[in-house]
């Protein structure tokens, strides 16, 4: 909590019954603590370091898709690197003092992971004049949502689309006799 005031962001957490909430981060948040954040009170000092390289790598990869004069190429290669530092395996004997602790699997690469390394270097070599930006669908989910909330079928929308969401893994709306919702 003490680095949280020292990095200026306002973050909580409370207990309620056995289970721990916070505050989410949002925005600017976000980016002070990615930016920012010394987490060597809380991990030993190669651990931090080594996290904190990640952390960094991110955040420049961040920077890099707002910078029009990046390419594609140039990209790739950053975003391969910082994926190969996220991939880095544990090593040595667990509960030794051989054991070096790593990041993350291969199953553990999200489809996000996955566009940003291997996709957006294409977007942004072929599409370069239109920007990054051009290829965010929020404002298309925004307004979808926003429309139907308006129309005042903000219930209809929504158990719609949570059951047509579900439906694969058999959860459906409680609209739905075999429903399970």
């Amino acid at each position: 909590m003490d680095e949280m005031k020292n990095i200026g962001v306002k973050f909580h957490y409370w207990q309620e019954n056995s289970n721990w909430n916070s505050t989410p981060l949002m925005g600017e948040d976000k980016l002070i603590v990615l930016k920012n954040f010394d987490l060597n009170p809380i991990f030993p000092e190669e651990r931090a370091n080594l996290i904190r390289n990640l952390w960094n790598n991110f955040y420049e990869l961040y920077e890099n898709l707002k910078n029009s004069n990046i390419s594609g190429d140039i990209f790739k290669q950053k975003a391969k690197t910082w994926l190969q530092l996220f991939l880095t395996p544990s090593i040595g004997q667990y509960n030794t003092h051989t054991f070096k602790k790593g990041f993350y699997r291969p199953a553990d690469v999200t489809p996000y992971i996955h566009v940003l390394v291997f996709h957006v270097p294409e977007f942004l070599n072929e599409h370069h004049r239109f920007g990054i930006a051009a290829f965010s669908c929020s404002g298309v989910e925004k307004k979808t949502i926003s429309t139907d909330i308006k129309n005042d079928q903000n219930q209809e929308f929504i158990v719609e689309k949570i059951g047509r969401i579900n439906e694969p893994i058999g959860l459906t709306s409680k609209n739905d006799p075999g429903g399970t919702f």
